[in-house]
């Protein structure tokens, strides 16, 4: 009976191991794709890129961004209580259709004022296939995880990275061609997805009931103050820059660096799914404490990971020639103390938001907009580009207090009460 046992946990932990190798290979060919980009476009085109991109990502939030926590969270809740959550899924999905309709409208509706702000007429097109492309790549990401099938959705993320970096090497020579690479293995990345969730998860049936959706509804509402909030402290920053008439050559430097800094989200993805797993199956009596010891320990491992990269990105440009790319270098080591407590943050955010006082991390992201929106546009006018990254630095150390505050005030006491959710 103990061999069995045994051989039971080795090969637990065999595939456990192999699902951190997956999504960290997955992390390091985004991480490359965004350094293979420097090398295929020109400082100013990749500006033009980042204002593309910024409306592409807009659109992405409102349609799909605010709601992908409902899937992962309420999912894994509901997967461990009742063996399903294709219903979660599935209110999800209608609340996608729904707003993408309302969003395409306005679209077109505001089709002069798109294009004033992305400055060139061609794009328009492109930020509507771009934003295509990430709606489904969000939609498929992490849907197979609350079902424990992890070792297939990142083999399955792994393998549409591996494709897009690819096709970068081979095929795209400029914007218009990687959006339309981009999106086509983003959709095809969906494709496949979502026909193993409906093999796995889908004949379990499905049938609409209000009140689960409006609870569906309800959480996912709370979370676009998080998901926008987000999305105004990753991509806000060129609204500001347009405004103060930054040019596309520095607008294209600052995006280079925030990339490399934010390009740890596949990392972040990866505590978004073992987070939710720790909080929902294991024993609640010192949970605080080894969640903790993890947090810190995540972050020292990141932070060593993001001086490895700031070591050798000043060569690797000089290598490939591409040294109109060398002030993002300098802008990439200025933000190494944002991207500490960026780390602390994230992880915090997950943790607080599988928890019964999810509402508070809502209110702490919306604070760190307001704060760094009031701080960030005098710096930015006086000083240009660091002064983002100064704004950027200020408001995530106050968001850490926040979320220092709160775990110890209200999750240390409801984990140990055992009254989490």
């Amino acid at each position: 009976m103990i061999s069995k046992l045994k051989l039971n946990f080795n090969l637990l932990s065999s595939k456990f191991n192999r699902f951190y190798v997956i999504k960290l290979l997955s992390s390091f060919l985004v991480q490359f794709s965004a350094l293979f980009l420097v090398y295929l476009l020109p400082v100013e085109e990749y500006g033009y890129l980042a204002l593309l991109m910024s409306v592409s990502s807009l659109m992405f939030v409102l349609t799909s961004g605010w709601n992908n926590g409902a899937v992962i969270n309420l999912g894994s809740k509901s997967y461990s209580e009742k063996g399903s959550y294709n219903d979660i899924v599935f209110y999800r999905a209608i609340m996608v259709a729904i707003v993408l309709v309302v969003l395409t409208i306005f679209f077109v509706i505001f089709k002069v004022n798109i294009i004033s702000f992305i400055h060139k007429s061609e794009n328009y097109y492109l930020a509507y296939l771009l934003f295509m492309g990430l709606a489904c790549y969000d939609f498929s990401f992490q849907l197979l995880y609350p079902g424990n099938k992890d070792q297939l959705q990142s083999a399955l993320e792994l393998t549409a990275a591996g494709a897009i970096f690819l096709c970068m090497i081979f095929f795209v020579k400029d914007v218009k061609s990687y959006v339309f690479f981009y999106s086509a293995i983003s959709a095809l990345f969906a494709i496949v997805t979502i026909f193993f969730f409906f093999k796995y998860f889908g004949p379990k049936g499905f049938s609409f009931v209000k009140k689960d959706f409006f609870n569906v509804l309800n959480y996912s509402l709370w979370q676009i103050l998080s998901v926008v909030g987000i999305y105004v402290i990753n991509v806000g920053m060129n609204y500001i820059f347009v405004f103060n008439k930054i040019t596309p050559t520095d607008i294209g430097e600052y995006n280079f660096s925030f990339k490399l800094f934010s390009g740890f989200s596949a990392f972040f993805g990866l505590f978004g799914i073992l987070i939710p797993k720790w909080i929902h199956g294991s024993e609640k009596s010192n949970l605080a404490s080894i969640l903790n010891k993890r947090v810190f320990y995540i972050t020292a491992f990141l932070a060593g990971a993001y001086l490895i990269i700031a070591l050798v990105l000043r060569p690797f440009i000089e290598i490939i020639g591409k040294k109109d790319y060398l002030p993002s270098v300098s802008y990439f080591l200025y933000l190494f103390p944002a991207f500490l407590f960026m780390s602390y943050t994230n992880l915090m955010n997950t943790i607080i938001a599988n928890t019964k006082h999810y509402k508070f991390a809502q209110y702490v992201i919306l604070i760190q907009v307001i704060i760094l929106l009031l701080v960030c546009y005098p710096l930015v006018y006086f000083i240009g580009v660091k002064g983002a990254i100064i704004a950027t630095t200020v408001s995530y150390v106050i968001c850490s207090l926040f979320f220092y505050l709160i775990f110890r005030t209200k999750i240390i006491p409801a984990l140990t009460s055992k009254s989490i959710y």
